[in-house]
């Protein structure tokens, strides 16, 4: 339920939750003004991808305490504005949460780049240095009335 110390939910949603929407929720929590509930999930629960740890620990951001979560987790919260990250997500997403403002940007899946564990973790850095800079335009343009 929304917690009435924020004025605003944002939720991301990719495919899985462990990769896309689990790099821009750690990254939205790290840049967030004051007002703003930053929330993740996937059309399924997995688990979040090791690399997808380690790339945000390099920049200082500890996620370790993050965790993979549905659509069907989150469905009771009062989602203001979501980011989807995944085309396939899109259909779901609009349909379960139909008052919130949704945003379609789609970035590709890190996790399936490569069958390479080393060209995996490249992508997951890739990944998460577009979305750092997406999610810091986001937010900018954010409206949350307790800047």
């Amino acid at each position: 339920m929304k917690n009435a110390l924020y004025e605003k939910t944002v939720l991301f949603v990719c495919e899985y939750n462990s990769a896309r929407s689990q790099l821009a929720e750690a990254l939205a929590k790290h840049y967030a003004p004051p007002g703003l509930r930053i929330l993740s999930a996937g059309l399924k629960r997995t688990v979040v991808n090791e690399d997808v740890l380690q790339s945000l620990a390099e920049i200082g951001i500890d996620a370790s305490q993050q965790f993979s979560k549905s659509l069907e987790d989150v469905l009771e919260e009062q989602v203001n504005d979501v980011f989807v990250l995944a085309e396939t997500a899109l259909d779901a997403t609009i349909r379960m949460f139909p008052k919130a403002q949704i945003h379609f940007s789609p970035v590709p899946d890190p996790i399936r780049s490569s069958d390479h564990p080393d060209k995996t973790r490249e992508a997951v850095r890739r990944s998460r240095d577009i979305l750092a800079r997406s999610v810091r335009w986001w937010l900018s343009n954010l409206e949350v009335h307790n800047r």
